[in-house]
């Protein structure tokens, strides 16, 4: 029987699992032609849209339950990170089989990742300090934009509009910078606070 502090997590677990099927469509709409290629993005992007839905349940049912953890803290994010970017992977991959516009997607694409390399390790080396920081307003709206641009992209490459996808894809880059910084600030202040508390 599943307890029902793990169901939180199992959702997150579930969205990680979903990445690769994603990106795996995905791909393979980039070999097919009409029909099939039609028939593997609807079906990608409904698979992505299912995942990103527990993104909501598994926040509501932890605070709902109160079984927020530090597990879930981290975990949380992460499942969002391998989904999305996943996702945008394959559309990187999408555009340089069926488009033009795969070397230019590769920018938007790196400052993406870049962001989330620096948070990620912020976030494991204060959590190895013993201070576990969550999501903030900023990274849920970071995400909110990102998963928005992925649903918009996945009906623009249905349709051919490939010049489309990729201004939404630079526009979640561009948000995910800027949502970069406030996340630097917090970070640097509960380091500031460890280190006065390590000398105390």
């Amino acid at each position: 029987m599943i307890k029902k502090e793990n169901i939180p997590n199992m959702l997150c677990y579930l969205r990680i699992a979903a990445a690769p099927v994603v990106a795996a469509l995905m791909c393979l709409a980039a070999f097919n032609e009409e029909v099939a290629r039609i028939i593997l993005i609807v079906f990608s992007g409904a698979t992505f849209g299912l995942a990103m839905v527990t993104d909501a349940l598994d926040g509501r049912y932890a605070r709902k339950h109160g079984i927020v953890s530090d597990k879930g803290k981290i975990l949380d994010p992460l499942a969002d990170k391998a989904l999305i970017f996943g996702t945008m992977l394959s559309f990187l991959f999408y555009e340089f089989v069926k488009g033009s516009l795969g070397f230019y997607m590769i920018i938007p694409l790196c400052i993406i990742l870049a962001r989330e390399i620096t948070v990620s390790a912020l976030r494991n080396y204060t959590a190895k300090k013993g201070a576990v920081i969550g999501a903030s307003i900023w990274g849920k709206v970071k995400t909110c934009i990102q998963t928005a641009a992925c649903s918009i992209c996945f009906f623009c490459y249905l349709f051919d509009r490939n010049v489309v996808a990729f201004c939404f894809i630079c526009l979640a880059a561009v948000v995910t910078l800027v949502s970069l910084f406030p996340y630097l600030k917090m970070y640097i202040c509960k380091l500031r606070e460890l280190a006065e508390s390590e000398e105390g």
